[in-house]
C-alpha cells in the first residue's frame, strides 16, 4: 500500500465507496513486489512456451492447430496464477494493512469481496495482455508461411479456455491465502498435495475424482469433457474454492484485524 493510500484512508471519516475501495486494492496489489514479479514471470513463460509450442508446425499451419498447440503450451502461463492468488489473499494480513482499510471500510465481507474482485480484474487484464502478446509473437513467427497471419488467429480461439483456467486458479489461490493468512501452507496444498490426488483413486475407490482440482479446472474450461459428469467437477471446485472462502469469511468476521 502506498503512502497516498494510507493518507487517503486515514483522512476519510465516511465508509469508503466500493469503487474507491477497488482502486485502492489495485494500487495495493501493484505495491506487492512478489505479485508483480510472478505476474510478469507468468506472461514471459507463457509467451516463450507458446513460441516453442508452434515451432514444430509445418509450413502451412491452420488456425485450429495453432489453437490446440497454444492452448497446450499455455500451462506455462496458468501454472503460476494460483501462487499469485495465494500472495494476494495473504498479503493484507501479512503486511498489516488490512486493519487500516477496515478502519474506514468496516464492512469486512464487503472489503473481502472488493479484494477478490480487484484480483479477478488483475488476472483478467493480465490474461488479455498475454493473449495479445502471444498472438503477436505467434503471428510474427508464422509470417513466413503461406497461412501465417490466418493461423495466428488460433491464439484468440484458445484464449477463452485459458482465461477460465486462470480465473479458477487465482480464485482457489486467493481463497486459500485468505483462509490461512499465510503463504507456505496454501502453496503446499495447491501445488504439492494436488499432485498426489491421482494416487488416491485406487485405495479410495474413485474419491480422487471429487478432489482433483486439475481435472475439474480442465473440464470447466472446456478443454475436455467431464468423464464422470459434472458432479465431481462441482465437488472439487467447492472443496478448493468455496470452502476456503467460507473459512476466510468466518475467520475475518470473528477475529481482530490489526
Amino acid at each position: 500500500m502506498t503512502t497516498d493510500d494510507k493518507q487517503l484512508l486515514e483522512g476519510r471519516r465516511a465508509p469508503m465507496p466500493f469503487t474507491r475501495l477497488l482502486r485502492v486494492q489495485l494500487r495495493a496489489w501493484r505495491g506487492q513486489r512478489g505479485m508483480v514479479w510472478l505476474t510478469g514471470l507468468a506472461v514471459l513463460v507463457g509467451v516463450v512456451a507458446a513460441m516453442f509450442g508452434v515451432s514444430s508446425l509445418d509450413d502451412n499451419p491452420t488456425a485450429p492447430l495453432v489453437e490446440e498447440r497454444f492452448g497446450a503450451a499455455s500451462v506455462g502461463f496458468t501454472l503460476l496464477w494460483q501462487a499469485v492468488g495465494v500472495l494476494a489473499g495473504a498479503a493484507p494480513f501479512r503486511s498489516g494493512w488490512a486493519g487500516m482499510v477496515l478502519s474506514v471500510a468496516p464492512r469486512r465481507l464487503r472489503w473481502l469481496a472488493a479484494s477478490y474482485v480487484s484480483m479477478i480484474g488483475w488476472a483478467a487484464g493480465t490474461t488479455l495482455v498475454f493473449g495479445t502478446l502471444g498472438w503477436a509473437a505467434v503471428t510474427a513467427f508464422l509470417a513466413g508461411g503461406s497461412d501465417g497471419s490466418g493461423a495466428g488467429l488460433g491464439v484468440l480461439g484458445a484464449l477463452p479456455a485459458v482465461t477460465v483456467k486462470v480465473l479458477i486458479d487465482v480464485t482457489v489461490g486467493f481463497a486459500l491465502g485468505s483462509a490461512a493468512r499465510s503463504v507456505a501452507i496454501p502453496l503446499m496444498a495447491g501445488y504439492v498435495a494436488t499432485s498426489f490426488v491421482p494416487l488416491l483413486d485406487g485405495p479410495t475407490k474413485g474419491l480422487s475424482r471429487l478432489i482433483d482440482l486439475d481435472s475439474a479446472t480442465e473440464a470447466a474450461a472446456g478443454v475436455h469433457t467431464a468423464p464422470y459428469g459434472l458432479g465431481p467437477v462441482i465437488a472439487a471446485l467447492v472443496l478448493w474454492a468455496v470452502v476456503p472462502a467460507a473459512i476466510a469469511a468466518v475467520r475475518l468476521q470473528r477475529s481482530d484485524v490489526r
